[in-house]
């Protein structure tokens, strides 16, 4: 961990030593107070700015919990609660989120931890994929580790591709050939019948 509080007592950012990386619940600080102290960083806020910069600090959180799977990092919090305190527009921040290049890095990790289950032949529910997209995000974890992970848990067949067959030969071969006259003589007794009534 590379940030630290250098004096917690003086309630000010500037004590903090930041890591763009770092969230505060790295830091053993809760949301509470890491919002006290951005709020006090912006200096004599209005009333009704303060209360902007609370609700703002509360929504972008939520924000970069859904989208990012992860508390935010206290500069990007600081940034964003600015722009919202100006512009109490929450759809501009998500859209600013959504915009940026770990979200869409985010994106295509979770399509490959996506493609790896299927071909294993598994679903995949949202608390799996923010797991493996977050530890593969972090560094913690590679998509192989996911094909290993699955591999261990005894699913170790990929799915392959099914092939209808084509000639003749093949749907004589077919298991499927042994319903064929099931399927074809009801449908033919039925055009025959049809035919017959409107003579």
């Amino acid at each position: 961990m590379k940030g630290y509080w250098k004096n917690w007592d003086n309630e000010s950012l500037d004590a903090y030593v930041i890591d763009d990386t770092e969230t505060y619940t790295e830091l053993g600080i809760d949301l509470g107070n890491i919002l006290t102290l951005i709020l006090n960083a912006f200096g004599n806020l209005k009333a009704d700015e303060r209360k902007r910069a609370e609700e703002g600090g509360q929504k972008i959180t939520e924000l970069y919990r859904n989208l990012l799977f992860r508390e935010p990092d206290i500069n990007g919090l600081k940034g964003w609660i600015s722009a919202y305190v100006k512009n109490p527009d929450i759809s501009k921040i998500e859209l600013g989120i959504r915009s940026s290049s770990e979200y869409k890095r985010l994106q295509e990790v979770i399509n490959n931890i996506k493609s790896i289950y299927l071909s294993f032949g598994k679903e995949v529910d949202m608390t799996i994929i923010k797991y493996w997209a977050r530890a593969i995000m972090d560094g913690q974890k590679s998509l192989s580790d996911i094909s290993e992970s699955l591999k261990a848990s005894g699913t170790s067949e990929v799915l392959k591709p099914i092939t209808l067959p084509t000639t003749t030969t093949e749907i004589k071969k077919s298991p499927i050939s042994s319903f064929l006259p099931f399927i074809i003589l009801p449908f033919g007794l039925l055009v025959w019948a049809f035919i017959g009534k409107k003579r």
